[in-house]
């Protein structure tokens, strides 16, 4: 069950759940758009619940084109809850499951954005600490955003990138990380970025000195 949210969120569609987080669908009524809940319901305990908005609240701090924005996060009882832009419900697991790996013209863009997004997230001092392919919404018609806020994990910048990173490769080449670099399976693929997403996974790289390899 969803958390008690505010009237002015109308739930339409139950999305699904990302671990422990139920995700819905919802209208806000007052300016008539679509919105994100997540949600954690009454099986949450306390300590679970003040994580989540304390990741939520430190992610919305950050600003960038490339990162999903927050609207509303609160704890109330029962659970806890947040509330962000609608990014299209598509994200780069489901390509990768639909054997759609995204292509490069596609690819260098929304790299080097997702790449600015987290680095925005750590100029700030915040770590987003669950990054995967569910966490990147991506569709044809929306630009690629990172969000999945609100996740239990580490607090580590260089995991962060690492993870980044691999999902990275992982949405380009349809195939996890440890196998031929991208340039042997991808006609045109530039060298470089071989070694930028290596770098990236070796933990070489800031969040700001791979949005500026990427770019």
């Amino acid at each position: 069950m969803p958390a008690a949210i505010p009237d002015r969120f109308k739930l339409e569609m139950r999305l699904g759940r990302d671990g422990d987080i139920e995700e819905w669908l919802a209208t806000d009524t007052s300016l008539d758009r679509p919105v994100l809940v997540r949600s954690l319901g009454p099986e949450s305990d306390l300590a679970r619940r003040e994580e989540f908005v304390e990741r939520v609240s430190a992610a919305a701090k950050a600003s960038h084109t490339h990162l999903a924005r927050v609207f509303a996060v609160a704890q109330v009882d029962g659970g806890a809850y947040s509330v962000s832009e609608w990014t299209g419900g598509s994200t780069a697991e489901d390509r990768v499951d639909a054997g759609q790996p995204i292509e490069l013209p596609d690819f260098l863009p929304n790299a080097s954005g997702l790449a600015g997004a987290l680095a925005a997230l750590h100029d700030r001092l915040v770590t987003h600490g669950g990054i995967d392919l569910s966490a990147i919404s991506y569709s044809v018609s929306h630009t690629a955003k990172l969000g999945g806020f609100g996740r239990p994990g580490a607090s580590d910048t260089t995991g962060d990138v690492v993870a980044l990173s691999a999902a990275l490769e992982t949405a380009l080449t349809g195939s996890s990380p440890g196998g031929p670099p991208p340039s042997e399976s991808i006609d045109g693929f530039p060298r470089a970025i071989d070694r930028i997403l290596r770098s990236g996974q070796d933990g070489e790289l800031s969040a700001r000195d791979f949005e500026k390899a990427l770019t």
